[in-house]
């Protein structure tokens, strides 16, 4: 990365807009330069501006937003920091800026922007903060620590590493080089070392836990598992003989059940159709009653059609009279309405002249009114703006006067305090002053609880080792004596098994029992052996010689004996086994916790001499911090003295800032109010003689404004008079509205006498038709209806109905007809399924008789398929438990095969790692700390910059007068010359 150019504006101490270019001769041609100069002159600012513009946040203050700005320029608006640089990706600019509200020095801060784009094309990349920040790291390869760490190292940076002890430097120059990812290497290797070898000895602790059995008890087993088996199929067949024969006297005894269910079903459903004979019958009538509906409801609705035309026609007769005299009466009103809008036309045709002339003399006259108001407004107008401008002239004298006494109290101020005409230019030197001064205090304080918080922990962690070492001595012996435990359990089990194994006892001792016995069956056939006789076949086995019929038989007892010692012996070996197992447990357990406890010691012990060597490090750190406090201190005061400040207070500094910049505020205010009030006094002089002259002009004008107004009260007076001669105070417009109200209302009430005339005319009309058209239709239909009554009267004759009253008794609703016809088919349908199901009950019982597959008693088949099944079940658990033995087995030889396999890798992985932990050197890195102690102090440094070198051509570094600290620095590092900078 390449800084090009810098740009910014009111930061800090830098108020206005500046701009460095880094790409002029100079700075190209020396590669490295330095920035020196008083405090408070902005070196640090450069460098702000340079994080600014970058990262949006600098090394001095993490956090610029809405809530604080610390690093804008008092008394200002806005500020911004812009930086133009060059990568491996091309060339980039990134512009960081904020303003308060309307960019004035009193508005609330609004939030900042940040943004980087292609400084060749000027095209935008990025304007959000997140993602601004995420594209420079990737563009630079930095982020803001990576950043500060190589590019830019804060100040102090340099001091802190030249005034540490030997063994001290090495922490320090991994900090600035970047360096501790070694010590961190060097950590997790070790790390990862002891995993290695402790997941070794647990899969070594694993294998020798898994047993495994003999090839002899494996085919033992083998041959065992076979013989049940063939045992289980022999009773398994029997088993299914047993059930299909239960299966089929069962299936007998059900078809018996169903035919007797059959039959009660068959007798229930006669008594329920007999109870529906009369519903059937019913239901018959109803479905010939429901044949002849059509015709039935035909020659109803000409019936009730005929009897509504005869009462409407009565009605309509009844009526005809008394429309015809209302009739008359509307024609009487009538003509009385016409008569009546005669007369008003005529009486409003004779006053339209009168009102033509009372008109134009209303117009005549309201001109003139017009013209009157009209100056009437001009005159009062005239005489407010002279009311008005002798009042203003009243107020501007008023304020005139106010403004020279203001203007003789601000020159006694300044006359007073002009000593503080200096803090204009002084005060922001002062506060960076104080500011530095309040670091410098909050450093010795941080520094100081530091202090006490490091011996506390010193003597908190010196404990906790004292702690551990009495702890690791306790489990040290712990363990001692477990290790002798299990070193006397296996003494005990040689001792006792001598050079054979429990295995080989145990495969003895089962031989000697099925051995046992066997001769005990022998001696149990002593019966048998009596009817033995030479030359002769044993009807068991087929042989002619008989060794045990002539008193051959093995003692017994022998076996006994020896049954019983290897039983014992069996015991005793396992009891050793357990209690081995079980120290070897406790061996493990304690040899865990005794590591565990080991490592604490080393960590505490390592704890408690880096609290110990921190405790002196910031101890020398506070020393240091007193003594430039005090400095700061002094330096302070005597730039206040002129102040008439001559002490600091131990708390609040910001106090003294505050009180100089509120000094500062009303010299600037009262010196900005004494121009105003100068300035504000000549406007109102010019003001007076502005308003002497208005008023003079206005003056005039009333005068002549008011001979117009009256002329024009005169003419209307004489035309007022002339208008109420001939129409009084009557309103023409009224007159004329009213007599054209009176039209209209004849008119209406003429209008509504015809229209009400016209409708009994059209009723009365109306009427007549109805009553012709009735008696035309009801003479029409009485034969149609004879006729329909003497042929429906056959239709139900022929049906079995003797007349229509009884047809209309055998109607039913049609949801009646329905259910009563749905339940005679389930009753139907029901009889079809019980002879249906009854059949074939009968014919599958003939069938099963048929068959004949036992004739035992179905309880005792019951019982020897219980005993059957009981026999399976025990002869199944005893064939999984022989097969979970050979499954266990199998399993136990994959997995000690594959114990084995992780054995082997495991242990070439710990060879791969004592190697890399041999090569690196210890856990915390000593090798490297090592080294940088015993680099001198040109070296070291010539070590750090080459390793800034890599990462960037370009490096600033910033030192202050007030540090009186030689800096060396490698100008030329690869033709070995050295060059010293102050």
């Amino acid at each position: 990365m390449k800084i090009l150019e810098l740009r910014f504006k009111n930061l800090n101490s830098l108020s206005g807009e500046w701009s460095i270019d880094f790409m002029t001769p100079e700075y190209v041609s020396d590669g490295i330069f330095a920035i020196t100069g008083s405090t408070g002159a902005g070196k640090s600012t450069i460098l702000d501006a340079i994080c600014l513009a970058l990262y949006g946040r600098t090394p001095r203050l993490k956090s610029i937003n809405k809530s604080g700005n610390e690093i804008m320029s008092r008394q200002t608006g806005e500020c911004f920091a812009e930086v133009t640089f060059e990568t491996q990706a091309g060339q980039f600019r990134c512009h960081w800026s904020q303003h308060k509200a309307r960019k004035k020095a009193d508005g609330n801060l609004v939030d900042s922007k940040h943004e980087i784009s292609d400084a060749v094309s000027g095209q935008i990349l990025e304007s959000k903060k997140r993602d601004v920040a995420n594209a420079i790291e990737a563009r630079t390869g930095m982020d803001f620590d990576r950043f500060t760490r190589s590019m830019l190292l804060a100040q102090g940076g340099f001091a802190a590493f030249l005034q540490a002890a030997p063994d001290e430097r090495a922490p320090i120059l991994e900090q600035i080089t970047g360096t501790e990812i070694y010590s961190e290497i060097s950590k997790r290797v070790h790390k990862r070392q002891r995993d290695k070898h402790g997941k070794l000895e647990l899969l070594q602790a694993e294998i020798t836990g898994i047993v495994i059995l003999s090839d002899k008890d494996e085919a033992v087993l083998n041959q065992e598992l076979f013989c049940k088996q063939k045992i289980e199929k022999e009773f398994g067949f029997k088993n299914d003989a047993l059930g299909k024969s239960i299966l089929w006297l069962t299936g007998i005894d059900a078809l018996k059940s169903e035919l007797s269910a059959i039959d009660k079903e068959s007798e229930s459903l006669s008594n329920d159709l007999k109870a529906f004979e009369a519903d059937r019958a019913r239901l018959q009538k109803a479905l010939k009653a429901a044949e002849l509906g059509s015709e039935f409801a035909t020659l109803s609705s000409k019936r009730q059609q005929q009897k509504l035309d005869l009462e409407t026609l009565a009605n309509s007769k009844t009526q005809l009279p008394g429309q015809e005299k209302t009739l008359g009466l509307k024609e009487t009103g009538l003509k009385k309405a016409e008569e009546a809008v005669i007369r008003v036309k005529d009486k409003q045709k004779s006053e339209l002249g009168l009102i033509k002339k009372v008109r134009a003399l209303d117009l005549r006259i309201s001109e003139k009114q017009s013209a009157l108001k009209t100056a009437v407004s001009d005159f009062q107008k005239i005489e407010t703006q002279l009311s008005k401008n002798k009042k203003r002239r009243q107020k501007v004298e008023s304020n005139q006067e106010t403004a020279g006494k203001e203007l003789s109290r601000i020159e006694d101020y300044l006359s007073s305090n002009a000593h503080d005409a200096a803090l204009v230019t002084e005060l922001t030197g002062i506060n960076e002053q104080i500011k530095n001064l309040e670091a410098a205090a909050t450093n010795v304080s941080a520094i100081n609880t530091q202090v006490s918080k490091l011996k506390k922990q010193f003597v908190t962690d010196a404990a906790r080792y004292s702690k551990q070492v009495v702890l690791c001595s306790t489990l040290k012996e712990k363990h001692d004596i477990a290790k002798k435990q299990v070193s006397q359990t296996k003494g005990s089990i040689l001792e006792l098994l001598g050079d054979r194994l429990l295995r080989e006892y145990r495969a003895e001792h089962e031989s000697l029992l099925r051995e046992m016995a066997y001769l005990r069956k022998i001696a149990s056939l002593e019966d048998e052996r009596a009817k033995l006789e030479d030359d002769k076949p044993c009807p068991l086995c087929g042989s002619l010689h008989h060794p045990f019929a002539e008193g051959n038989i093995p003692e017994i007892d022998e076996k006994e004996k020896k049954i019983n010692e290897l039983s014992s012996l069996i015991q005793k070996a396992e009891h050793l086994e357990r209690e081995l197992k079980e120290y070897e447990s406790k061996e493990k357990e304690a040899a865990s916790t005794l590591t565990e406890a080991e490592k604490q010691l080393v960590q505490t012990l390592h704890k408690k001499n880096e609290s110990h060597a921190n405790a002196l490090r910031f101890e020398k750190e506070l020393q240091s911090a007193t003594g430039k406090y005090a400095e700061l201190e002094s330096k302070v005061i005597s730039k206040l003295e002129p102040f008439s400040m001559k002490e600091i207070p131990d708390e609040n500094l910001d106090s003294i800032s505050e009180a100089l910049a509120l000094r500062q505020k009303n010299w600037q205010e009262h010196q900005k109010q004494k121009a105003e009030i100068e300035k504000q006094t000549n406007e109102l002089a010019a003001e007076i003689k502005s308003l002497d002259a208005i008023m003079q002009t206005l003056s005039e004008t009333l005068k002549e404004k008011q001979g117009v107004l009256d002329v024009h009260k005169e003419d209307i007076n004489k035309l007022t008079a002339e208008r109420n001669g001939l129409y009084g105070q009557k309103n023409p417009d009224t007159e004329e509205t009213r007599l054209e109200g009176l039209i209209t209302e004849a008119e209406k009430s003429e209008k509504a006498a015809r229209d009400s005339r016209d409708q009994i005319m059209q009723q009365l009309n109306e009427l007549k038709t109805r009553i012709t058209a009735l008696k035309e239709s009801t003479a029409r239909r009485k034969p149609e209806m004879d006729g329909l009554e003497a042929s429906f009267k056959i239709i139900y004759k022929k049906a079995g109905f003797e007349d229509e009253p009884t047809f209309i008794s055998y109607r039913l609703p049609i949801d009646e007809r329905n259910k009563l016809s749905q339940r005679a088919k389930e009753l139907d349908n029901k009889q079809a399924d019980i002879a249906t199901r009854k059949k074939d009950r009968e014919t599958r019982l003939s069938q099963e008789i048929d068959k004949k597959i036992t004739e035992a008693p179905l309880d005792d088949l019951k019982n020897e398929q219980a005993v059957t099944q009981e026999s399976l079940k025990k002869l199944g658990e005893e064939i999984g438990a022989i097969k979970q033995k050979l499954s266990d087995n199998t399993d136990a030889k994959a997995k000690h095969q594959q114990k084995q396999v992780l054995i082997k890798a495991q242990k070439t992985e710990c060879t791969r790692w004592d190697a890399l932990h041999s090569l690196i050197g210890s856990a915390d890195g000593k090798r490297y700390r090592n080294f940088a102690q015993g680099l001198t102090f040109e070296l070291m440094v010539s070590h750090a910059i080459s390793h800034l070198e890599k990462m960037t051509d370009r490096y600033l570094l910033v030192r202050d007068e007030d540090q009186p600290l030689e800096l060396n620095v490698v100008d030329n590092y690869h033709a070995g010359e050295i060059r010293s900078t102050k």
